[in-house]
């Protein structure tokens, strides 16, 4: 089987973004905890055209509010990220980019448990690992449909 240079350019992209996730997971739960909050608030003045004119607590609580689907949210992307990478690596293989993905998230939370604040979820896993599963189902859908067009 010969490798092209698509699939040596996703491999040095997905290895990359394995890194970027490992730095992230590398942030103790207060780094890793006003980041979360800093992405809250700015949703908070996309979503409401005055939510800087709002009272700080409030603020803060709707901040609160949306914080974990945030942070799970995060994680889903990341880890959908991740499989587009490998599946692009290895030549459209689904079940080897899917495999990586879930097994990085597992090394990723085993990792967590070494950071300060942090811990490693079989939950989380799982969050990832759906992550990954929406990204296959759209890669599925977006097959099928090229293959109709090709028909």
């Amino acid at each position: 089987m010969k490798v092209t240079k698509k699939q040596i350019v996703f491999t040095i992209l997905a290895i990359l973004w394995m890194a970027t996730i490992f730095y992230f997971s590398s942030r103790t739960a207060d780094e890793s905890t006003t980041q979360s909050e800093g992405v809250s608030f700015i949703l908070g003045n996309i979503i409401y055209k005055d939510f800087n004119e709002w009272p700080l607590s409030e603020q803060i609580e709707f901040a609160d509010s949306i914080s974990n689907v945030v942070r799970k949210g995060a994680h889903m992307t990341e880890y959908a990220i991740l499989f587009i990478l490998w599946f692009n690596a290895f030549g459209s293989n689904i079940p080897i980019a899917f495999a990586i993905a879930v097994l990085y998230a597992s090394t990723d939370e085993f990792h967590q448990r070494f950071v300060k604040g942090r811990t490693g979820k079989v939950e989380d896993v799982l969050i990832d690992a759906c992550g990954a599963l929406i990204a296959v189902i759209i890669t599925e859908i977006i097959i099928l449909i090229k293959k109709k067009k090709g028909a």
